[in-house]
């Protein structure tokens, strides 16, 4: 091939690589959808390879500031692979957070949320407070949902619902698995003042979940406390069926 044919593609080439180097971040969203997918924020900075969301809110509900940084080599292959770092008063965490098709990936994830930023209310018709920790090393989120992986849970929520009835609460924890069918099934536990408490939870594609709360070693006021709650007595505790929204509108 003569050489005049080379110079035209290689300044075509050279051009893509330029425009894809300084690609704004504002730009790249717009063209992810990523307002219409539920995310939105007040301002961005930087560009598709290293840039900040600030005050980023997903579905109305807060998030923080967002820094990330993105691969080059995914994204020749058709994927949008970046490392992400969130901070704010609602949550703080990191992760990989990888794009292919209408499917999300998360790997190496790990999250901290306060729980009193979100409308959430507890088993005590009461605004949740405390801190929820999640960690993955990979889970895989599609349209309809949680499509495969696990994730662990740590929450101290119930030291503050245990006030709502004189008593004192404990950190519980657990793995939440998916099955494949878009929800995910979470079993939670923990102990302590010699009681005990057990969660077996499942949160469906539109964050509908329904929860079955198990106590032992509840007794006297306590007892008594639970049940003006909605806990109903068993042969080996007590027992509180409920259902609700995770995310109710803001």
């Amino acid at each position: 091939m003569p050489r005049r044919v080379y110079l035209p593609v290689i300044g075509v080439v050279a051009f893509i690589v330029l425009a894809l180097a300084n690609l704004p971040l504002s730009l790249a969203l717009s063209l992810a959808d990523a307002r219409g997918r539920g995310l939105d924020w007040a301002g961005t900075q930087g560009t598709i390879w290293h840039g900040t969301i600030g005050a980023a809110r997903w579905q109305g509900h807060p998030i923080g500031r967002v820094e990330q940084r993105t691969g080059f080599m995914p994204l020749v292959a058709g994927r949008l692979s970046s490392r992400m770092t969130v901070t704010g008063a609602a949550a703080n965490g990191e992760g990989r957070i990888i794009l292919s098709g209408a499917r999300v990936r998360l790997e190496e994830a790990a999250m901290l949320v306060d729980l009193g930023a979100y409308n959430i209310l507890d088993a005590f018709a009461q605004p949740m407070r405390g801190m929820l920790r999640l960690e993955t090393d990979r889970l895989v989120i599609g349209q309809n949902g949680c499509r495969e992986g696990e994730f662990f849970i740590w929450t101290d929520t119930l030291a503050y619902s245990a006030q709502h009835y004189g008593g004192q609460g404990f950190p519980i924890e657990g793995d939440a698995v998916c099955p494949g069918d878009g929800s995910a099934v979470l079993t939670l536990a923990g102990s302590g003042n010699g009681r005990a408490v057990t969660i077996e939870a499942a949160l469906d594609p539109s964050l509908d979940w329904f929860a079955d709360v198990r106590v032992t070693g509840a007794d006297g006021q306590m007892a008594e406390a639970l049940q003006l709650f909605g806990f109903e007595p068993r042969a080996n505790g007590l027992n509180l069926i409920q259902r609700g929204t995770l995310l109710p509108e803001s």
